[in-house]
């Protein structure tokens, strides 16, 4: 098996959050988590390592509905305002080149 090596450490810079099992009880709590995570805002992937010991030991699994999480210290994405789009928009029209630089967020927020 391939405990030694350091998954944790090496996807940390591309992956909204990390998980390790360690214990096998945890697991479907962990699994709700993580997509709960990998879908709000900006969706990404979330890792969870299951080392091969935990993986081996027998538990039952109870699958837990994503809607039922919450996360301490999580905070969900701020609505903006009217005032603030109207704002923004009162901007781009009295300005003399406008530029929008829109990336992916605006596809996935549905703009």
């Amino acid at each position: 098996a391939f405990q030694e090596i350091d998954i944790f450490g090496i996807t940390l810079p591309i992956v909204k959050h990390s998980y390790v099992v360690r214990n096998p009880k945890d697991i479907s709590r962990i699994v709700a988590e993580a997509f709960f995570i990998a879908k709000e805002g900006r969706p990404g992937p979330v890792l969870i390592d299951i080392p091969k010991d935990v993986g081996l030991e027998l538990f039952d699994y109870n699958p837990i509905n994503v809607g039922n999480i919450t996360l301490p210290g999580y905070q969900l994405a701020v609505s903006t305002s009217e005032k603030q789009i109207r704002a923004a928009a009162n901007l781009i029209q009295h300005s003399n080149q406008p530029i929008l630089y829109v990336g992916g967020g605006a596809i996935i927020s549905n703009a």
